[in-house]
């Protein structure tokens, strides 16, 4: 016989308000808490690297958030005074392939072996968006384009990192292109719509090596043109050199702010500049075009603006 204690346990198991799903989100030990996220994403971001440069021939590097991470600390996180800045709280990927068969082969070949690390994979592929009102049979086409793995846990709400992979098609022929669709019907679809719906080749290449938690990784040849004109040009909003502050009604804000995201001091800032700095010295790529001259004064007036 199932006691009434069962059948509460039961009950708040099957409920999925905000509230339930809040409490999971900052409490669940299985993935990050205020204290722990950015030892997690580091952890997460060297399985990805180890998987990715264990395969033969593949081509990959690192895009959005995990780019500018890169470049801004040449780590998951950057030490600022006492305090910590965590950049993003997901892992971001595109790996090269010759056409969309090739990609499907290799995306499932990176699950398979993020799987074996005890990544969750979702087993299915996603359609990034395609948002070209005059391309009208968008909403019919499985453009099967990305795919997302999480670390450890099969929940996002557990605070706890993960990867979206995206697949880049190189012809050999054309312009570089996420989906087909996207150069046969010149469409301005994620994440080129700055370009068009596909990039020339001298963006992405030669691939540049550096280094990333201590790891060799690759990134895109003129990685700031890309970071600005990413999608919507998403990154261009404010100054990429210091963290752009997440506001109070923002849902990640309890938890972000831990990680310097606002409010910070000039000898943080001055914190910031330094990491840019160093790379730049060790031959790095890095942001220190905008650690001087009229590029950072608009920096930090961007950033200022922005609290």
């Amino acid at each position: 016989m199932r006691t009434k204690k069962y059948k509460i346990k039961r009950n708040l198991k099957n409920r999925t308000n905000k509230n339930i799903i809040k409490r999971k989100y900052y409490k669940n030990q299985k993935g990050g808490t205020k204290n722990n996220l950015h030892i997690l994403m580091r952890n997460a971001t060297n399985d990805l690297i180890d998987v990715l440069n264990s395969i033969q021939d593949l081509k990959w590097f690192f895009i959005e958030g995990t780019l500018l991470s890169v470049l801004r600390y040449g780590d998951t996180f950057g030490k600022i005074g006492n305090r910590l800045n965590l950049v993003d709280g997901d892992i971001d990927v595109m790996i090269i392939v010759k056409n969309q068969s090739d990609w499907l082969n290799k995306s499932r070949l990176i699950s398979d072996e993020l799987k074996k690390k005890r990544w969750n994979c979702n087993g299915n592929y996603i359609n990034t968006h395609i948002t070209d009102p005059a391309f009208k049979g968008a909403k019919n086409i499985s453009r099967n384009d990305k795919v997302t793995c999480y670390y450890h846990t099969k929940s996002h709400y557990s605070i706890t990192p993960w990867t979206d992979i995206h697949s880049l098609i190189d012809d050999g022929t054309n312009n570089l292109y996420v989906h087909e669709e996207d150069l046969l019907n010149n469409v301005s679809n994620w994440p080129f719509k700055n370009y068009g719906g596909s990039i020339t080749r001298d963006i992405i290449y030669p691939l540049r090596n550096t280094f990333y938690n201590g790891k060799k990784v690759t990134i895109p040849n003129k990685f700031i043109e890309l970071l600005l004109n990413w999608n919507n040009s998403e990154y261009s909003s404010g100054c990429v050199l210091f963290p752009y502050p997440i506001k109070s009604k923002h849902e990640w804000y309890n938890y972000f702010r831990d990680y310097l995201e606002s409010n910070l001091t000039e000898e943080e800032l001055k914190g910031i500049v330094k990491y840019s700095v160093n790379l730049n010295n060790k031959g790095l790529p890095s942001l220190y075009d905008f650690t001087h001259g009229e590029k950072y004064n608009k920096c930090l007036n961007d950033y200022k603006k922005s609290l």
